[in-house]
């Protein structure tokens, strides 16, 4: 089932995001074609303890308004660069803007090195950011499309939640579509998240130092994924780790499993 694994492939690169709070949309230019087995689902995500003591934190600025947010800034004006590397494909650059901001919501924009544009829908409330909408993805041999049909919970939380030790989910309902040199692979079925601020901790990036708060997800995929009249379970899950710098956003991400692959800031200005 090369394709099924070149869509499943191809999800988790774009999970990426879902796999960190932030969606962060990795699209490669080609898919793997050898054969993979796909795991068996594994078990819900367990955290170690989080000690009583947690690292004190500057206080966040004044919101003016519900999208804005210390550890997910929304900002017409800024502009972050960021470098994407997975096992076995070609490293990718990006730029994150946003478009279309109001007090309510925004679309976050994504421009590839690889030609691709991926738009993402935001709404904004009082209760947190959600990506209403997953980005459309298309190149002149693959194309690869993604919709929710139903959210549940939050994907950023509110700012006074962002403390060592919080913790929160979110699902969606989805279907999707990847059509790579003409061959059509559908799927359909459920992607959980579920985070916790595992920790405070220094990190070095391209883009500078940073004290950032890391994130653990823990992803859960029940696809159904049809390929040529065949279909095909798809139920599985992986792991992901994010760090997130205050009045930045997300400075790094990385995933070990099922596809190793790391997400970095190269440079923000405001």
């Amino acid at each position: 089932m090369n394709s099924s694994f070149g869509f499943v492939a191809l999800t988790i690169l774009l999970l990426a995001g879902c796999a960190s709070p932030m969606p962060i949309v990795v699209p490669p230019t080609s898919l793997p074609t050898r054969r993979t087995a796909i795991p068996p689902s594994a078990a819900s995500p367990t955290f170690a303890p989080i000690p009583v003591t947690t690292p004190s934190l500057t206080r966040a600025p004044a919101v003016s308004s519900a999208c804005d947010h210390p550890y997910h800034p929304v900002k017409a004006s800024a502009l972050w660069r960021y470098q994407a590397q997975a096992s076995g494909l070609p490293t990718v650059n990006y730029t994150l803007t946003h478009v279309d901001v109001t007090t309510n919501g925004f679309t976050e924009r994504r421009e590839y090195s690889n030609n691709l544009t991926a738009d993402i829908k935001w709404n904004c409330s009082d209760d947190g950011l959600v990506a209403a909408q997953y980005a459309n993805l298309a190149a002149s041999q693959s194309q690869f499309k993604f919709e929710y049909l139903k959210t549940n919970g939050v994907t950023i939380p509110p700012a006074n939640r962002w403390t060592v030790g919080s913790t929160w989910s979110y699902g969606y309902e989805v279907r999707g579509q990847v059509t790579t040199r003409g061959n059509p692979t559908n799927a359909q079925g459920t992607i959980d998240i579920s985070n916790q601020i595992v920790a405070q901790e220094a990190l070095t990036v391209p883009s500078g130092d940073y004290n950032a708060l890391k994130v653990g997800s823990r992803i859960t995929m029940k696809l159904t994924v049809s390929v040529s009249g065949v279909t095909v379970p798809v139920d599985m899950s992986f792991n992901s780790t994010s760090w997130f710098a205050q009045n930045v956003g997300m400075v790094k991400t990385t995933n070990t499993d099922p596809i190793v692959s790391t997400t970095e800031l190269i440079s923000f200005t405001q």
